[in-house]
């Protein structure tokens, strides 16, 4: 089976990948938001942020750089923290099933099976033998 394409894959000038900073006085997060500005009519319309702390610092590199969001440019954080509630702007943040991720990890751990709370039932095997 092939896989499916990523959007790193796709579009590696957009991708960032752990944000590990080159220079040591400056974030990490406004290193890599000033290189995709950089891209000047290449820059993507959106940033989706590893989570919300990111996207409040990036939301700020974005105003030092004279960018306004919403209306040049479009951000999404992700953890549904008080960070994007409590933004110059607010933020949409995108929730995941923190509990849920939870109970998988733990069943992982034990092999067992368990109900995601959404119908699904997830089963991991990590054992050496299981080839997973």
């Amino acid at each position: 089976m092939r896989s499916r394409p990523t959007a790193s894959s796709l579009y590696p000038e957009y991708a960032i990948g752990a944000c590990e900073s080159k220079n040591r006085d400056m974030h990490p997060v406004g290193e890599a938001v000033r290189g995709l500005l950089a891209l000047g009519a290449r820059r993507p319309t959106a940033i989706v942020f590893y989570n919300d702390e990111w996207a409040v610092h990036g939301l700020q590199v974005l105003a030092d750089n004279g960018v306004g969001v919403p209306d040049d440019l479009s951000i999404i954080g992700f953890d549904d923290t008080d960070y994007c509630n409590h933004a110059k702007v607010p933020i949409t943040s995108l929730t995941h099933p923190k509990s849920d991720l939870g109970r998988i990890a733990g069943a992982s751990s034990r092999r067992d099976p368990v109900r995601t709370g959404h119908g699904e039932e997830a089963s991991h095997d990590h054992s050496p033998h299981s080839g997973a």
